[in-house]
């Protein structure tokens, strides 16, 4: 009787949504999904939109150790100023904290964490991104004086106020 047929069949196998809705979130497998995962968390509390970037973990070889090195690779695909340039600037305090949530889980015994990576995505090579990005430094290294459009400020070196300078042609 034991090996004899079941009358009926099992019941379906409930799909646990959470599950369903972590895996089409995130595109990598094993502890690069748990990576990605506080990657994400970390973006969030640092207050930038998920929709703004995509993130993605990679493994960038082995120690000898014997542990696999992974990278975190933050893509910006959406240029939202105040949000971005809070991402770029504070990619240091980012790194730390994404490293200080790593040490509070179990992938530091299994793997090593390589750092964050930031890129830029094509869409966002035009006119108005640079700009924002020039009036931005302008604003970080000269403090209010950079409202003055003075064509030498001082402090810059010729070749960052080259940079710095929208060409003619430009459209902003």
């Amino acid at each position: 009787m034991i090996f004899a047929k079941r009358s009926q069949p099992p019941p379906p196998a409930e799909h646990d949504s959470a599950h369903t809705h972590y895996s089409s979130q995130l595109a990598g497998e094993g502890l690069e999904r748990e990576y990605e995962e506080i990657v994400r968390a970390q973006l969030v509390r640092l207050g930038v939109p998920l929709e703004n970037v995509e993130v993605e973990v990679r493994s960038a070889g082995t120690m000898q150790d014997g542990r696999k090195v992974y990278l975190g690779m933050v893509r910006l695909v959406k240029w939202e100023a105040r949000t971005t340039l809070r991402l770029l600037v504070a990619l240091p305090l980012l790194e730390a904290k994404t490293r200080q949530s790593l040490e509070t889980t179990w992938l530091m015994d299994v793997s090593h964490f390589g750092g964050l990576w930031v890129h830029a995505s094509s869409g966002l090579r035009h006119g108005e991104v640079m700009g924002d990005i020039r009036e931005a430094i302008k604003l970080l290294e000269l403090g209010p004086q950079a409202q003055d459009s003075r064509p030498a400020e001082a402090g810059w070196s010729a070749s960052v106020q080259a940079v710095l300078e929208v060409p003619p042609d430009s459209k902003r």
